[in-house]
């Protein structure tokens, strides 16, 4: 990092709390525009319709060995940070294009981006499961 913008990044105030806290506009999401919608249907509706499903839901039963994708939702750098420390997860396996900090935060659309993007990325990947 250009030892310049860690300069003017280390002076940026914290939102949240006063003196004290460690996120800062330097570190968080941008909120941004976005609109999205995903389909949730049954066998029988697929079939109805001639329709294809891009994924499946699945819910349980399954190890942490057999996610090929992992994606955090991280608003805040320092909240991305924590999760990996804690759940350990490989770095080959995580954020892989970036979370909301790289990729802006679509209020109430996040949901579905993340789930779109992880299904394409699987897909891209030759992936089976995603969390």
């Amino acid at each position: 990092m250009n030892i310049h913008v860690h300069k003017q990044l280390s002076k940026l105030p914290s939102i949240f709390i006063k003196n004290a806290g460690i996120v800062t506009a330097g570190n968080a999401s941008g909120i941004c525009d976005g609109a999205t919608a995903i389909i949730i249907s049954n066998e029988g509706a697929l079939k109805k319709y001639n329709l294809k499903p891009l994924a499946r839901l699945v819910g349980y039963h399954k190890q942490l060995s057999d996610i090929d994708l992992f994606d955090i939702n991280e608003a805040f750098a320092p909240q991305f940070l924590v999760c990996q420390k804690v759940l350990i997860l490989p770095n080959e396996k995580r954020n892989l294009n970036g979370g909301a900090i790289a990729l802006g935060h679509p209020c109430a659309a996040s949901g579905a981006r993340i789930t779109a993007n992880r299904v394409y990325e699987l897909r891209c990947r030759q992936g089976k499961y995603a969390i």
